[in-house]
């Protein structure tokens, strides 16, 4: 996934979970993903974490496991 779709599938997300159009400010969460493992670089495109090791990753960043 590029950028690009990333910042697209965040937006597609947030308006379909709270029926609003936002703008995801890809560029600045970015490093904060990448920080965090939820997401890895290969080369130009992106990777999501797993769905159980980002939650877990989650989870343990909040101090309270996520449903």
């Amino acid at each position: 996934m590029t950028d690009a779709d990333l910042d697209a599938a965040c937006e597609a997300h947030l308006a379909a979970k709270f029926g609003e159009k936002l703008d995801f400010a890809l560029e600045n969460a970015l490093p904060t993903l990448l920080q965090d493992g939820l997401i890895k670089r290969e080369g130009v495109r992106r990777r999501a974490a797993p769905r159980a090791s980002a939650r877990a990753r989650v989870s343990g960043s909040l101090g309270w496991a996520m449903p």
